[in-house]
């Protein structure tokens, strides 16, 4: 069951010392994606290989 209150997960209020794979906005951001159409993925997936491509040059 996944409910949220003020965007924290009802585990991570309940259970704040348990480590969880994913963060919060992790989650959230994988709620959204759940919502967005073929053409919104192909724009958010060139996105965040943008992203990904700019945060490895940083290194």
């Amino acid at each position: 069951m996944k409910r949220e209150i003020l965007d924290v997960s009802v585990d991570q209020f309940f259970f704040p010392n348990n480590e969880t794979d994913k963060s919060t906005q992790r989650r959230q951001l994988e709620s959204l994606l759940d919502d967005i159409s073929d053409k919104g993925l192909r724009i958010v997936t060139a996105t965040a290989k943008e992203v990904k491509e700019v945060e490895t040059e940083d290194k």
